[in-house]
């Protein structure tokens, strides 16, 4: 369990998924700042990522422990409960954190676009039609950098799914969901409170990627899969 990774994980996924929004502002020459303000991502930052965001006191602790800009104006969480002021501290302080690492990823994606971009036609359908190759282009590269790909060999794939049932049993979460579908119920927070659920729920996500073949498989297929990858690698 890693919050600056959890942190890095969340902003990537933000980018990409709204690649379109930021393509059409990175084409245009927008600086982020420009971004959430002409093309609504300081909403969409709320919206997809802040406005459902249910935090138990253990998460709210962990998250204010570990934040960089840790929010530090009482008039938030004034005339609050002591238990409610401490997550709406944690949520603020969450969104100071999330908003500056979406940033960061914005300002790496632009200045990979400006690398590959190769404009100078004068032709305005020619420009439009290259902006959007070279951000194509560029978010390719960008996906390299922070997107699980898929194992190659037998033997990793192996070892992933091992640590997968480890990660499994010492949760405790052996119930009929299959790889690749665990979540946590909004009951328990983001899951900082519960650390050996929350890395299985993070390594299942992270697992049916890496292991394309075994995502959707229940523990006893997994278990048969991992067989038959052995006798491959023989």
């Amino acid at each position: 369990m890693d919050y600056k990774e959890d942190l890095e994980k969340d902003a990537v996924d933000f980018i990409l998924e709204n690649e379109e929004t930021i393509g059409e502002s990175i084409t245009s020459s927008k600086d982020f700042d420009k971004f959430t303000e002409d093309n609504e991502g300081y909403d969409l930052i709320h919206e997809q990522i802040l406005d459902n965001m249910a935090l138990t006191i253990g998460d709210a602790a962990y998250i204010i422990e570990n934040c960089t800009n840790q929010a530090d104006d009482p008039g938030m969480w004034e005339g609050q409960e002591p238990t409610q002021a401490i997550q709406t501290m944690a949520i603020f302080s969450y969104e100071n954190d999330i908003y500056s690492e979406i940033e960061s990823k914005y300002e790496e994606l632009v200045e990979i676009y400006n690398n590959v971009s190769s404009i100078n036609q004068d032709d305005e359908r020619t420009i439009l039609k290259k902006e959007s190759d070279d951000f194509k282009k560029a978010l390719s590269i960008f996906k390299d950098r922070y997107c699980t790909k898929p194992l190659e060999t037998n033997q990793e794939k192996i070892t992933a799914l091992e640590q997968w049932l480890r990660l499994g049993g010492k949760a405790g979460l052996w119930s009929g969901f299959p790889l690749g579908s665990s979540y946590i119920d909004m009951r328990c927070g983001v899951g900082y409170s519960i650390p050996d659920v929350k890395d299985y729920n993070d390594y299942d996500k992270k697992v049916a990627y890496l292991v394309p073949e075994a995502n959707g498989l229940y523990r006893k297929d997994v278990e048969k899969l991992i067989k038959k990858l052995k006798r491959r690698t023989k």
